[in-house]
Formats: structure tokens, C-alpha cells, sequence
């Protein structure tokens, strides 16, 4: 947990091992509502609601793909891209970072972490 608690209102004994307690259940509380509340943004409900509100499907533009290349990369540079591998089953969101001949570097969204990949593996890459 990132941010300072103040344990005044705990019932807790006043030692580091019971503070540090204290803050991994909090913690776990937390990620638990974060749970709930994915899982309640999901229910057909809230999608019914949120397409009557977008209108019909038909009455909104199609928005071309751009396929992005080696070449034109660098145009989207730090924008989510959509990235199909030739083995994987979902498409991937993710910030190129380099493309060269061999390799495509890049960063999956909500991850810091950068992934090289062939790119004799890439299927397509679409802005």
C-alpha cells in the first residue's frame, strides 16, 4: 500500500508486526472490492445500459484499422496498438518500442515490463 495510514482508530496493538498486519489486510480488502466492483462493471446490465446510451451499432461510424509496419512504427510510438501473434489465442494491447528487421519490442498495456518477439510471430499489427 503506497499511501500512509494513520493507525490511531485501530484496535491493534501498537507494534510494527501488528501495523504491518494491519496494512496487508487492508490491502487485501482492497484488491477484493476492486474485484467486486470489475465483476459488477461486467453484468449484462450495465452493458444494456451503456449500448442504449452509445446508441445503435449501425448509426456509428466504422473506423478503419491502420496497419501498422516497420516502416511507420515510429508514427505510433507511445499509442496502444493491437498486436496479433501467429501462436496466441487473444490479440494483445501494446506500446511498440522498437521494430527492427528481426525483433519487435514492446510493452504490454498495465505491465512496465518489456517483451522482444520475433517478428516472423507477428500476424498484425493494427492502430
Amino acid at each position: 500500500m503506497s499511501a500512509r495510514i494513520n493507525h490511531a482508530a485501530c484496535q491493534h496493538p501498537s507494534t510494527k508486526v501488528a501495523r504491518a498486519a494491519c496494512r496487508r489486510a487492508l490491502a487485501k480488502a482492497a484488491a477484493t472490492i476492486v474485484a467486486v466492483v470489475a465483476t459488477v462493471t461486467e453484468s449484462p446490465i450495465i452493458t444494456e445500459w451503456n449500448a442504449m446510451k452509445s446508441g445503435p451499432l449501425e448509426l456509428t461510424a466504422a473506423v478503419p484499422a491502420v496497419v501498422v509496419t516497420r516502416e511507420n512504427w515510429r508514427e505510433y510510438k507511445g499509442e496502444l496498438v493491437t498486436l496479433s501473434v501467429a501462436d496466441a489465442e487473444n490479440a494483445l494491447n501494446v506500446m511498440i518500442t522498437g521494430w527492427s528487421e528481426n525483433l519487435i519490442q514492446y510493452k504490454v498495456e498495465g505491465a512496465g515490463k518489456l517483451v522482444r518477439l520475433p517478428a516472423g510471430r507477428i500476424e498484425s499489427v493494427t492502430a
